[in-house]
């Protein structure tokens, strides 16, 4: 996709979002960890490749950010517009 947006020219801002390691964490507390990995193979790629992103990955260990186990709440929302609002201009 980053090839791609390239090639053509788009300017694409990617976001890293938040996962819900809080409940991961007291259901399935070893699935943790490949999620942090994977969040960090994802942003290294995005930082090499050298695109714009916004990492609300901070996000993923605050309570209330999800309503049920993958969706935002909210107070999710708000945090990720927070973070991508200084881009809008």
């Amino acid at each position: 996709f980053i090839a791609f947006c390239k090639h053509t020219g788009i300017d694409a801002t990617f976001i890293l979002g938040p996962y819900n390691q809080r409940f991961m964490a007291n259901s399935r507390p070893e699935s943790v960890a490949p999620f942090k990995e994977t969040t960090d193979r994802i942003r290294a790629i995005l930082e090499a490749e050298g695109v714009t992103y916004v990492d609300a990955t901070d996000i993923s260990n605050t309570s209330g950010a999800f309503n049920d186990y993958q969706h935002h709440s909210s107070y999710g929302a708000y945090l990720i517009y927070q973070k991508l609002k200084p881009l809008v201009k």
